[in-house]
């Protein structure tokens, strides 16, 4: 694993509105000696500042490979079931 960067990590890759309150983010970074993907819910706080809510899914990135396959099925699977648009 190569070094950490202090200023990389971690890294936002993206995120999409879950409700008009939450988004979901989805974040590279290292925890101890593991690159990891973290794809976790966040929301507005009284303050006013974003903040990840208990729970969400973090794994080794080693992983993405396999969740993004069955990501693909089950995209397929609810199109084929007219659960979603097919656009």
């Amino acid at each position: 694993m190569a070094k950490r960067e202090r200023n990389k990590f971690p890294m936002l890759i993206g995120s999409f509105e879950k409700s008009d309150a939450e988004d979901v983010r989805v974040e590279l970074d290292q925890f101890h000696d593991w690159n990891v993907v973290s794809l976790a819910v966040w929301y507005m706080t009284k303050g006013g500042t974003l903040a990840p809510r208990h729970g969400g899914v973090v794994m080794r990135v080693e992983r993405l490979p396999r969740l993004i396959t069955l990501l693909e099925k089950a995209l397929e699977e609810a199109i084929a079931l007219g659960m979603l648009a097919d656009d």
